[in-house]
C-alpha cells in the first residue's frame, strides 16, 4: 500500500489541502479542535510530511549547520550543546558538520548548505587553521557567524568570542599584583603568533599590555630568558604551559595563568589560574546573530563585527 498523501487526509477530513497543511505545521489560524482531528487523523493513516518539499516551498529548511574540524576539538562540544538548545527554542534543529582541516571538504560542506541544505552556519575554526586559508568566503551566500575565532579572508563575517585581550590582562594582573610574598619578576608571553589565530593574537597583546602597565619584564620565546626570582607562565592550555615550563627547565617558583582547564594537580608551591570561558554566552549571541541575518538583517555592515564575551570567572586552584 502506498503512502498517504497530503490529499488523501483532505479528502477523508472533507477539508480543503491548504488547511490541512497548515494545521499540521501547528498554525493558529487553525481552530485548536480542527487541528486535533487533523493529527489524529494523520496519525491514523500513518501520514509523514515531505520535509524536502515543505522546506522548497517554503525557501528554509529549518536547519542550522554548525561547522567544526572534529570532535576531538572540546571547545566544540559544549557551544554546540547550547547553540543546539537556543535553536530548538526558536523552531530550528542543530546538525554538525566536521571538515577535519581539508579545506575541499569545507568548501563541499559550505556550497551544500548554501545549495539549500541549511538555512544558515555557525562555524568553529580550528585553533590551527592548517589548509583553511584560501577559502573564498564572498563566494558563499549562506548567512554565517563565526564562533570563538575567525578565518583568514572573511574579516567582514560577525564572529562571537571571548575578550581574550581583556581575560589575559586580568590574568596577569591577578598573578603578579594580587600576590603575597614575591611577585613574579618574569612573565613568559606563551600565546604564540605562529599559530596565526586572532584568539591567541589578542590574548599575547593583553599580556603584552599588562607587562607594560606593571613594568614586569616579558619573554616571548625569542633567545634565553633571563633569570628571575618567581616566573609567570600564560599559555592557553595546561599542556602548552607545562610544555614551556620542562623546555625552559626552570629552579625558581613558577605560577601558571590558562583557560578554561587544568586538570592534574598544581605542582607545589605554584599558584594556578584558570579563566573560564562563558560559552553559553558565545553559543546564544551567536545564534542570536545569525537569526537577525535569517530575518534580512546585514551585520556585515554594522560595526563593530566582532562581539568580546566577558570571562565567565576566573578560578584559582588549591
Amino acid at each position: 500500500m502506498s503512502a498517504p498523501k497530503l490529499s488523501d487526509l483532505a479528502r477523508v477530513l472533507g477539508l480543503n489541502i491548504a488547511t490541512v497543511s497548515r494545521a499540521l505545521r501547528n498554525d493558529p489560524r487553525v481552530k485548536l479542535g480542527t487541528r486535533q482531528r487533523i493529527f489524529e487523523e494523520a496519525e491514523r493513516q500513518g501520514y509523514r510530511p515531505n520535509v524536502a518539499a515543505r522546506a522548497l516551498a517554503e525557501g528554509r529548511t529549518r536547519t542550522i549547520w554548525f561547522v567544526i574540524p572534529d570532535l576531538e576539538i572540546a571547545i566544540a562540544r559544549e557551544p554546540a550543546w547550547h547553540a543546539s538548545d537556543f535553536l530548538l527554542a526558536k523552531g530550528y534543529d542543530l546538525l554538525l558538520a566536521q571538515h577535519h582541516n581539508d579545506e575541499a571538504v569545507l568548501g563541499r560542506i559550505l556550497e551544500r548548505a548554501s545549495r539549500g541544505g541549511a538555512d544558515g552556519a555557525i562555524l568553529l575554526p580550528d585553533p590551527w587553521p592548517r589548509g583553511l586559508t584560501s577559502v573564498d568566503w564572498k563566494s558563499f551566500r549562506l548567512p554565517f557567524v563565526f564562533l570563538d575565532r575567525r578565518l583568514e579572508g572573511a574579516l567582514e563575517a560577525p564572529v562571537v568570542t571571548s575578550d581574550n585581550a581583556g581575560i589575559a590582562y586580568s590574568l596577569v594582573v591577578r598573578l603578579v599584583v594580587g600576590v603575597e610574598g614575591p611577585r613574579p619578576d618574569l612573565v613568559v608571553n606563551g600565546f604564540s603568533l605562529l599559530h596565526k589565530n586572532s584568539a591567541e593574537v589578542a590574548r599575547q597583546s593583553g599580556v603584552s599590555a599588562a607587562c607594560h602597565d606593571l613594568k614586569v619584564r616579558e619573554f616571548r620565546g625569542e633567545g634565553t630568558p633571563a633569570n628571575c626570582r618567581k616566573a609567570l607562565v600564560l599559555a592557553s592550555s595546561e599542556e602548552e604551559a607545562m610544555g614551556i615550563f620542562r623546555r625552559l627547565g626552570w629552579e625558581a617558583p613558577v605560577d601558571f595563568g590558562v583557560f578554561d582547564a587544568w586538570r592534574s594537580s598544581p605542582l607545589p608551591g605554584c599558584r594556578v589560574l584558570v579563566a573560564i570561558q562563558n560559552f553559553e554566552a558565545m553559543a546564544r549571541s551567536a545564534v542570536d546573530k545569525l537569526l537577525e541575518q535569517l530575518g534580512g538583517a546585514d551585520l556585515a555592515r554594522k560595526t563593530p563585527n566582532e562581539e568580546l564575551i566577558p570571562v565567565r570567572e576566573i578560578r584559582e586552584l588549591a
